[in-house]
């Protein structure tokens, strides 16, 4: 929902440019192409139905969708339940049938949606329970149940939240740098975009949300959660969580900025090498980039070579994804994306110019490197413009449609996937660093000269044997790659990457475990 002008400076060739102006991956979303979304005097459920019809990725079940959103309705009242046969879609109360309507299994999404509805509006009638429950807790608990039978990513944000997020969006407040969401049905941390080492960042992705500013959280979603993170520029607000391995809940206190006051970008320069953390990819990220690598190239003591640290990048926009990748690319793909929907065929490649002027880069990805990180990181990588070093990307490779329904409120609609530059999903593949530093030992550099390279230590060869619609295998193999286990004060990822781009043999050789 964060509005993405195309990139400037340079040119990315692709089909339908102007579909990703407003665009982001992985949990956020685009508007609905013209068309999508509510219609007059059209009913909550058949707009919802009709969208899922017109936009969602994958062919969607309506009599499976239209059970599921009423038998959600069990969990708040035992005795409900919901079922299609013979032609009828039935309200059950403790087994038997007290009101249905007749539909053929074919029947239009919209008049599923309407079948529903009528379900619905007497349902309150039978439920003494459900009678002294608020309006939007039952709708919310419909479109629970609907959401379970789509992907994971796809997601319904009540008229409330909806525009609570606007009003944040436009208003000019403020929040605290952490994302929240889900992990393993805990309240956790998915990403901290605070521009300092990943390893000093606290609370880190899947440390679990206990408290905010002393308020119990751990029954509340992740947009009731995320509420508590906005306020007063410079406000703050303090956060507990509990980590694996520590005994006790850990207090952090973060301070609440506007988007445009927090820092995206990140640079140093160690020794010859020149470092450059990009902490998220917002509206003037590849702007921002562009002047610090231009500085670094007209010092009196340019690097001689470069090290892109995006561990802890949630991702962001899409556009500047495509046109940070671009800024190291001279020619190659660097993004495709493939839906149900013909508009979400896209296709990305690499049009101009190296702003390093072909000097080595490294680039460091972990676990909660995601979505637009994962797009730079996988297109240097195929293009051997990158060695990349350390663990396995997160794999968020969906796309949402965000679709406005007749009451207010919004679904966010799963429509497309993105592919690596090789043809296989993101999501299922992630990004395989060629140095993985949870497997590698002390003697990494001595190893990655022998002859006969173990797929043990250097899990990324393996990868030149899985066929791209192998997700089984392609999903092992990111587990193989583990995840770094460093400290605050050893950050070996780091230490590993300077020795090899210190190294131009060693650099090239790491650069060829990729494969043809």
């Amino acid at each position: 929902m964060n509005a993405d002008a195309p990139a400037q400076g340079k040119a990315l060739r692709c089909c339908k440019a102007a579909l990703f102006t407003l665009l982001v991956l992985g949990g956020c979303a685009q508007p609905a192409p013209s068309g999508a979304g509510a219609r007059t005097s059209e009913g909550l459920y058949e707009a919802a139905l009709r969208s899922i019809d017109e936009l969602y990725i994958a062919n969607p079940n309506f009599p499976e969708i239209a059970v599921a959103g009423i038998h959600k309705l069990s969990d708040l009242d035992s005795s409900l339940d919901a079922r299609f046969v013979s032609g009828r879609l039935e309200l059950l109360q403790n087994g038997g049938v007290i009101e249905h309507v007749p539909i053929d299994e074919s029947a239009p999404p919209a008049t599923w949606g309407a079948a529903m509805e009528r379900l619905l509006e007497s349902v309150t009638a039978h439920s003494p329970k459900l009678q002294k429950m608020p309006a939007d807790q039952l709708q919310e608990q419909v479109f629970a149940g609907i959401l379970s039978r789509l992907d994971r990513d796809s997601g319904y944000a009540s008229a409330d939240d909806a525009k609570f997020l606007r009003e944040q969006q436009t208003g000019g407040r403020a929040r605290a740098s952490i994302g929240l969401g889900q992990i393993d049905g805990n309240l956790a941390i998915m990403s901290n975009t605070d521009c300092i080492s990943p390893l000093l960042r606290s609370p880190r992705y899947g440390d679990v949300v206990l408290t905010i500013d002393g308020q119990d959280v751990s029954a509340m979603t992740p947009l009731q959660a995320n509420r508590l993170l906005y306020g007063p520029p410079d406000s703050k607000v303090d956060i507990e969580v509990s980590r694996p391995g520590v005994a006790q809940p850990l207090h952090q206190s973060l301070v609440r900025r506007r988007g445009s006051d927090r820092a995206q970008v990140h640079s140093d320069q160690i020794g010859s090498v020149g470092f450059v953390q990009i902490c998220t990819f917002a509206s003037e990220t590849t702007t921002v980039l562009r002047k610090t690598f231009r500085d670094f190239e007209s010092s009196g003591n340019a690097p001689k070579a470069y090290l892109v640290d995006l561990r802890g990048n949630p991702g962001g926009l899409l556009s500047q994804a495509i046109s940070t990748s671009n800024l190291f690319l001279e020619h190659g793909k660097i993004v495709s994306t493939t839906g149900r929907n013909p508009d979400s065929h896209q296709f990305f490649e690499a049009t101009e110019g190296d702003i390093t002027q072909g000097k080595p880069i490294a680039v460091l990805i972990d676990g909660s490197a995601a979505a637009g990180a994962e797009i730079v990181a996988m297109a240097l990588q195929a293009e051997g413009r990158a060695v990349i070093i350390g663990g396995a990307s997160l794999g968020r490779g969906s796309i949402q449609n965000v679709v406005a329904l007749p009451d207010g409120s919004e679904l966010a609609l799963t429509w497309a996937q993105t592919l690596t530059p090789d043809g296989a999903q993101l999501t299922d593949t992630a990004v395989i660093p060629s140095l993985c530093t949870a497997r590698i030992g002390d003697a990494w550099s001595k190893d990655l000269q022998r002859a006969d390279l173990s797929e043990q230590e250097f899990p990324i060869i393996a990868k030149r044997h899985i066929v791209k619609t192998d997700a089984s295998a392609l999903r092992a193999l990111r587990t193989a790659c583990g995840q770094p286990t460093a400290t605050a004060g050893d950050d070996r990822d780091i230490g590993i990457a300077t020795a090899l781009l210190a190294d131009r043999q060693l650099y090239d050789r790491a650069r060829q475990l990729v494969g043809p």
